[in-house]
């Protein structure tokens, strides 16, 4: 039965169920007999093309770049693609739309994910609600318990919280920490106990500035797996929505369109929500570019954070940050304080000051311990990419100790003492505590 599935569509074995790579299963039908131009050949890429691509941020393609990408990933005539296109439309594989002049091509899933999200978005951006009676005496509370007192624009956001369903939050992140606190400060005082939603970065523990409890959106939403599909699943729906009266989400920018439809679904019709994030970040690994759109579209309440406090005035990477938002290049000849530019002709050079910055100038001229220390770089490859960086400074700062287990793992040495990085989430883990049978 399964031999016969595979020999009559070998791109089965292309699907999340199998992950067979695209190249493998194609080759895989050529051998079986699948002609180059076959309608079966020409849909399968057309819609691994589609699926690929969703992991480079793409929610959907132009139609015209779908077809050029999958005709040279297949050597097929764009002309026989565009007939597949209208099939795939048929049979409710594809979904087109004319977005911006361009033919859109989508996943179902997707398209439906975007829709509902503009939808919901759209409904809760409407709805105004009445903030408590006393909302300027609870401010006042909470700037004197916290000890902060909140500057025009931060007051502005909380009230906006308080009096709209839905509101965005974006600008710097400085004392961003106290401000979302602020926000669910009110909200706790009038009764409701919103769950808080942090950054992925590990910054300051909500619980040590409210009462609020922190989650992820996953951890939220009730992570598991239909047994039917075996698919990635949420408990928390609308079927079962969340018992929360508000719910507040950083870092906005990284959650991706399916993510965030997942969210709202499982929203009651009163639930507040509050958006916070800086639309000038990478976007998110997966489909869409949210935060960005909904600010753009001018539809949802937004405020703004662009007041530079004064002791953040005297961080030079504060201020640059500032003047690039402003379209200001910044005076890179300035060298002193926390921000200063060097120029390095070659990688190895550059890899070489970086190594030496991390051992040694910065742990001596600014007192940063070398494990605080963590270094960005664009691309993985190449001189000063990732590779080369991490092997680099882990031979100048945790060498070889005979003291020091290692495991080597392909063509990596992981040493005690190493500093790492978690890159992905596995929701099939089962944890357990101490004392657990």
């Amino acid at each position: 039965m399964a031999l016969e599935a595979v020999r009559s569509n070998p791109y089965l074995l292309s699907g999340w169920e199998f992950g067979v790579d695209f190249s493998q299963a194609d080759a895989l039908a050529l051998e079986l007999g699948v002609e180059g131009e076959a309608p079966l050949r020409r849909e399968a890429g057309l819609l691994f093309e589609l699926d690929h691509n969703l992991n480079n941020g793409h929610s959907f393609l132009p139609a015209g770049k779908l077809a050029a990408a999958t005709g040279q990933l297949l050597s097929v005539d764009g002309e026989l693609l565009e007939e597949s296109l209208d099939t795939l439309e048929r049979r409710g594989e594809i979904v087109r739309e004319e977005i911006a002049g361009e033919q859109a091509v989508y996943l179902p899933q997707i398209y439906e994910a975007e829709v509902y999200i503009a939808q919901r978005i759209g409904e809760m951006s409407r709805s105004q609600l009445l903030p408590p009676d006393d909302l300027d005496k609870l401010l006042k509370n909470i700037q004197r318990r916290q000890g902060i007192t909140y500057a025009p624009q931060q007051r502005q956001a909380v009230e906006q919280a308080a009096e709209r369903q839905v509101m965005l939050l974006t600008g710097g992140r400085v004392r961003q920490d106290h401000l979302s606190a602020g926000r669910a400060g009110p909200l706790e005082a009038m009764g409701w106990r919103p769950p808080w939603l942090p950054p992925p970065d590990g910054g300051q523990a909500p619980g040590e500035l409210c009462s609020t409890e922190a989650s992820t959106i996953h951890r939220l939403l009730e992570t598991g797996f239909d047994p039917h599909t075996g698919q990635l699943v949420f408990t928390r729906n609308e079927y079962d929505p969340l018992d929360v009266d508000a719910v507040i989400v950083d870092e906005v920018s990284m959650v991706d369109v399916p993510l965030m439809a997942a969210l709202l679904s499982a929203l009651r019709d009163d639930c507040r929500l509050v958006l916070v994030g800086d639309p000038d970040q990478l976007p998110s690994v997966g489909p869409g570019n949210l935060f960005s759109d909904l600010i753009r579209s001018q539809v949802v309440p937004t405020v703004r954070l662009t007041e530079i406090f004064r002791q953040a005035a005297q961080s030079a990477i504060v201020r640059n940050a500032h003047q690039v938002n402003q379209g200001i290049l910044p005076d890179l000849r300035e060298n002193r304080g926390d921000f200063f530019f060097l120029r390095r002709r070659d990688a190895q050079s550059a890899a070489e000051t970086i190594v030496d910055l991390c051992r040694r100038r910065l742990p001596e001229n600014m007192g940063i311990p070398a494990d605080q220390i963590q270094v960005l770089s664009p691309t993985r490859r190449r001189g000063t990419g990732t590779g080369v960086l991490n092997q680099a400074l882990q031979a100048a700062l945790n060498p070889p100790d005979e003291k020091k287990g290692e495991r080597r793992f392909g063509d990596w040495i992981f040493r005690a003492g190493d500093r790492v990085m978690q890159v992905k989430n596995n929701y099939d883990i089962l944890w357990r505590e101490d004392g657990d049978t």
